[in-house]
C-alpha cells in the first residue's frame, strides 16, 4: 500500500513543474482518504458484529437468583467433584 504512494509521488516528481505538487497532494490525498474509508467500513463491521454477538449470546437463567463467586465456585465443585473432596471442604470453609 504504502509502495503505490510512493510510487505515485515519485511519478507525480517527473510532471512538469505546474502540475508536480497538484499531483503529488492528489496521490496523498487519494492515499487517506482511501484509509478512512477502509477504517469506516472496519469500524461498521465490529460493530454490526457485536450486535449480532450481544443478540445471539445466551442469557443466564430467568429465575434463578443471582449467585455470588463463592456460591458458584461451590456448585461447581459439587458437580465436578465428591461431597468429601478437599476442594469441597476449602470452598465450604472460606464462607
Amino acid at each position: 500500500m504504502i509502495v503505490s504512494v510512493v510510487a505515485g509521488v515519485i511519478t507525480a516528481a517527473h510532471f512538469p513543474p505546474a502540475p508536480r505538487a497538484a499531483a503529488a497532494q492528489s496521490v496523498r490525498q487519494s492515499f487517506m482518504t482511501g484509509l478512512h474509508a477502509g477504517s469506516f467500513v472496519a469500524a461498521a463491521t465490529t460493530f454490526a458484529a457485536a450486535l449480532v454477538a450481544l443478540a445471539f449470546l445466551p442469557a443466564r437463567a430467568r429465575g434463578r437468583a443471582q449467585l455470588s463467586v463463592s456460591d458458584e465456585l461451590e456448585e461447581s465443585l459439587s458437580r465436578t467433584a465428591g461431597a468429601h473432596s478437599p476442594a469441597r471442604q476449602v470452598a465450604a470453609s472460606q464462607r
